[in-house]
């Protein structure tokens, strides 16, 4: 097997059959020789398979799928995207999605799928093809295959309909068609539901004629066509596709992701609610995406004068066909509020109203906006693309599968819920789930995200991450991190590099992994595990366990009773508030039980016990006495009532085993299996 990347790989098979999945990122993807299976994987993907009988699945994104060479299976799966089948009898499959299919040569048969499809014949001789769900929405453009409308014959077959022609052999059957359904105009053939200007509840095709008309879809996937005169085109609710043809038209989109193109003359277009793709081609356009992410489409250096966008923002795009336009040729300036985009080989230009120039920017084959510097962009209830600024960005997606980059400067990303793409760019920045209503489980290393908001995320760039409110599993990469539990009862782990831990409310667990790592926690009974490295762990409100493991270790507590481990190498340990019990470990370690009545092992290593003036009633399990021995009893805040060993001497007495030094107020220190002979002067000191 083959296998990408996060990603966008170029991957080549070879003269075996071979398995390639291109996983995330826009891949370019190539089988060579054999029969070879191809995954294109989460974005916008391009798959070729060359020799043998392939099979190439698209899944998610805008693809471009070619078969080539032999019998191949080819399956867009959701997106708009390019099916061509080329040399062979092949399958097509275009998935959701307003999709483009092209049998080519061969006998090969073709399923648009959901959304309006659209079917190329780019050849005469283009074989004996099928088309099993041509319906509303759907249209077959023969532009380039040098036939003309009146070299098509239309044939009633049973329940299908058989497109024929007088040039040559080749046939395209659609498949429980009848004819009264189609309609020839120009160089297209499309669905029709009916005569008429108004459409019902469901899928309507209407067509114009050479007055001015007036269509209306209604309700469902519409597709109206104005053809001749000044047309005025509504879609209403449903994912429309609109087309004016000729004269200077005014398309409405109405709600939904609606496909809108203006055609010829100087056309108005509204994309109003949804994520629509618009294209004003030739003439001088007026167009307003609306609400949603909107995608305006140039593929015609030729097609367009001065269009105007009134509404352009930071999720929309402009999208052009990269082998007609050189990207580079592209000049931006300002004119008073709006930025002109000229494109200079020809002089067209596109006004963006109220855009400011300077916030432009190239993306590949789009050109885009950035969000604002240092402010927050907020997303739609769409699949949004938003790219930030070189500044410090808050970017917030909401719901749709989203894509969102911070670039240069420390930012904010939240996702919000579906599956997203998130990349934080340069800086120091954070992947904000804290507005997830379920716990997440989000992976730095891998830089993938399962539960809750982060189900299906790919995530790129990012040194932080902040969880919900929920349970979470939050897990860093070799950098240094910073991990936010928030409440919930979370699992939080660094790895390698410096991290910054901190679990908020909640049981929580926390393990630093490797390097110098600061780990906190707030209410609970928290579990926490420095790992390599010199940490700090500090305790919350609760009873917690807390493990340095190597390294010079900082260890503090708070309120609760807690369990503390300093492991290996000379830590530090700080019991805090509470009925706390230290243990040092290898090393020379410093212990300090504070308020409450704590036990305290030094452990291997010649250790130091901190007592303070109000620590209350402590006891030291292995105190290591008499002249020579490393242990030291630090005795703080008594003044000169107790700066000498006699003075220490004269307050301890021999209980059994132990040495019991009454310091008055409450404040006891017990040196178990210690005798008051075995005492020694360098065994203390004051402060």
């Amino acid at each position: 097997m083959i296998s990408g990347t996060l990603l966008g790989d170029d991957l080549e098979g070879g003269i075996a059959a071979d398995l390639i999945d291109g996983l995330a990122g826009d891949d370019t993807l190539r089988g060579r020789e054999a029969n070879d299976t191809i995954f294109g994987g989460l974005g916008a993907d391009k798959l070729k398979g060359d020799q043998g009988a392939d099979s190439l699945l698209g899944d998610d994104g805008d693809d471009d799928l070619n078969g080539d060479d032999g019998d191949d299976i080819l399956d867009g799966g959701a997106g708009n995207d390019d099916l061509t089948g080329d040399i062979g009898n092949d399958l097509l499959i275009g998935g959701d999605g307003a999709d483009t299919l092209e049998g080519e040569d061969g006998a090969d048969t073709m399923t648009g799928g959901a959304g309006g499809d659209k079917y190329d014949i780019d050849i005469a001789d283009f074989g004996a093809d099928v088309i099993t769900d041509f319906s509303a929405g759907d249209w077959i453009d023969f532009a380039d295959s040098g036939l003309l409308a009146g070299n098509w014959i239309i044939t009633q077959n049973g329940a299908n309909v058989v497109l024929s022609n007088n040039v040559n052999s080749s046939t395209l059957t659609l498949q429980n068609v009848l004819t009264s359904n189609l309609a020839i105009a120009g160089d297209e053939i499309f669905f029709v539901t009916g005569a008429g200007t108004t459409g019902g509840g469901g899928d309507d095709a209407l067509q114009g004629g050479g007055a001015n008309d007036s269509l209306t879809g209604a309700g469902g996937d519409d597709f109206l066509k104005g053809r001749l005169g000044d047309d005025t085109l509504s879609g209403g609710s449903g994912n429309d596709t609109l087309k004016g043809d000729e004269g200077a038209d005014s398309l409405f989109g109405g709600d939904g992701d609606d496909s809108i193109e203006g055609g010829l003359g100087n056309d108005t277009i509204f994309g109003q609610d949804g994520a629509d793709k618009i294209e004003g081609s030739e003439g001088d356009d007026q167009m307003a995406g609306g609400i949603g992410p909107d995608k305006f489409d140039y593929d015609d250096t030729d097609a367009f004068g001065a269009d105007v966008i009134t509404d352009f923002a930071v999720e929309d795009e402009l999208d052009f066909d990269t082998t007609v336009f050189s990207m580079g040729s592209f000049a931006f300036s300002q004119n008073g509020a709006d930025a002109v985009i000229t494109y200079t080989p020809s002089g067209a230009t596109i006004t963006l109203q109220n855009v400011n120039a300077s916030n432009l920017f190239i993306d590949g084959d789009d050109i885009r906006l950035f969000a604002a510097g240092g402010g927050t962009s907020n997303g739609t209830t769409y699949d949004d693309s938003i790219v930030g600024s070189l500044n410090d960005d808050s970017l917030r997606g909401r719901t749709g599968d989203d894509s969102l980059r911070g670039r240069d400067g420390d930012d904010s990303v939240s996702g919000g819920s579906g599956r997203d793409y998130l990349d934080g760019g340069a800086g120091k920045d954070m992947a904000d789930y804290l507005g997830s209503a379920n716990g997440v489980r989000v992976n730095l290393g891998t830089g993938l995200g399962s539960g809750g908001d982060a189900t299906g995320d790919i995530l790129l760039g990012f040194e932080d991450v902040r969880g919900s409110s929920s349970d979470d599993s939050l897990v860093g990469d070799d950098n240094g991190n910073d991990l936010l539990g928030d409440s919930g009862d979370d699992t939080l782990r660094g790895n390698d590099g410096d991290d910054r831990i901190f679990a908020g409310l909640g049981d929580d667990r926390i393990d630093g992994g490797s390097g110098d790592d600061n780990s906190r926690t707030s209410n609970g009974r928290d579990t926490l595990f420095g790992g390599d490295g010199n940490d700090t762990l500090g305790s919350g409100s609760g009873s917690d366990f807390a493990d340095g493991g190597a390294g010079d270790d900082v260890m503090l507590g708070s309120n609760g009773n807690d369990n503390m481990l300093g492991g290996d190498d000379n830590d530090r340990l700080l019991g805090g508030a509470g009925r706390d019990r230290l243990l040092g470990g290898a090393g020379a370690d410093t212990l300090r039980g504070e308020a409450g009545n704590d036990t305290m092992t030094g452990g291997a290593g010649n250790d130091r016990f901190v007592f303070e003036l109000g620590d209350g009633a402590d006891a030291i399990t292995d105190f290591a006495a008499g002249a020579g021995i490393g242990d030291v009893l630090r005795i703080d805040g008594y003044g000169t009532a107790v700066d000498s060993f006699a003075e220490v001497l004269a307050l301890s007495t021999q209980v059994g085993a132990d040495v019991v030094i009454n310091l008055g107020g409450g404040d006891t220190i017990t040196l178990q299996n210690v005798t008051l002979a075995g005492l020694d002067a360098n065994d203390f000191s004051y402060g």
